[in-house]
């Protein structure tokens, strides 16, 4: 009476889709463009952003975390509601923090974005710090 599995049809279905080899070829696809995302994102915040943050290098996830640089780690709370009022959502690294008074940094999820969105996305949050 706990164990109410999955439909047998439907568990039939995903057997044969994984041994057909289409499991593994949609892990190749997600896996190019998500490397895509965060190419781009890692590229464009070492070139356009290094004034204002440090890339903290990644190998896995679907996201990026930087550091912010400076005099503007004061401002972090304030970068992220701007980002926000402009649809771009940012979340500060110190929401996931073990303890209170670490580092200021900002977390760039990039799972559910489409490439093409991603330079508009990192345009607008340049703007929340060339206006600081």
């Amino acid at each position: 009476m706990t164990d109410w599995h999955s439909a047998l049809p439907a568990q039939g279905a995903l057997a044969e889709f994984i041994d057909q080899g289409g499991f593994a070829r949609h892990i190749r696809k997600l896996r190019s463009i998500y490397e895509k995302r965060h190419d781009l994102i890692h590229a464009t915040l070492a070139l356009g952003f290094a004034e204002y943050l440090e890339v903290i290098p990644s190998a896995a996830g679907l996201h990026l975390t930087a550091l912010v640089r400076g005099p503007y780690a004061r401002n972090t709370p304030k970068i992220v509601r701007r980002a926000s009022d402009l649809g771009v959502e940012v979340h500060e690294l110190s929401r996931i923090a073990a303890r209170a008074g670490g580092q200021h940094g900002l977390m760039l999820g990039y799972g559910a974005i489409p490439t093409n969105d991603i330079p508009e996305g990192l345009r607008l949050l340049r703007l929340c710090f060339d206006d600081l």
